[in-house]
């Protein structure tokens, strides 16, 4: 369910001149969004979107500068 969100987030970032923080910040939003559709709890999606977000924030900096090398 995730992955092809985050493919297009991905995506759509590496395309973009957003920041790596907005990026991330909407890779939050649209996890959150997803798992909320999928009828989990509020309360659960928001931790598990809270989870990949710090993730992909503390962690995604290398791919984050691989993907904009790409882009030049």
């Amino acid at each position: 369910m995730f992955t092809s969100y985050n493919q297009q987030a991905d995506l759509s970032c590496r395309h973009s001149v957003r920041t790596k923080e907005q990026c991330d910040t909407r890779l939050f939003q649209g996890v959150l969004t997803e798992c909320i559709k999928s009828g989990a709890p509020r309360k659960d999606c928001y931790a598990f979107a809270k989870a990949y977000y710090d993730g992909v924030s503390f962690f995604g900096g290398s791919a984050w500068d691989s993907a904009m090398s790409k882009k030049e």
